[in-house]
């Protein structure tokens, strides 16, 4: 899901689990949703890809959660290729 209507920079999410990640989304929505759009992504791929088209489009990235374990890749794997998509996250 993603707070397309929402201001602000992206506030992205990883996590697999999908009873964590509506959790995940209800807090973060609740409590930042009016400054931040906030997306949950399960796979790590999906969201580098996300933080790709981000990238390209010029779009802001305040900040970057994920899980340590990750399928694909694990968290500390995808925040480093996240930091070299958007190094002021």
């Amino acid at each position: 899901m993603t707070g397309a209507d929402s201001p602000g920079p992206l506030m992205l999410v990883v996590e697999d689990d999908s009873e964590a990640r509506a959790r995940i989304r209800q807090e973060l929505s609740g409590r930042y949703g009016r400054d931040y759009r906030v997306t949950c992504e399960a796979s790590p791929l999906s969201a580098l890809a996300k933080l790709e088209a981000a990238r390209d489009a010029g779009e802001q990235v305040a900040l970057v959660f994920a899980d340590q374990w990750l399928p694909d890749l694990t968290g500390r794997e995808f925040l480093v290729r996240a930091k070299q998509l958007h190094p002021h996250a």
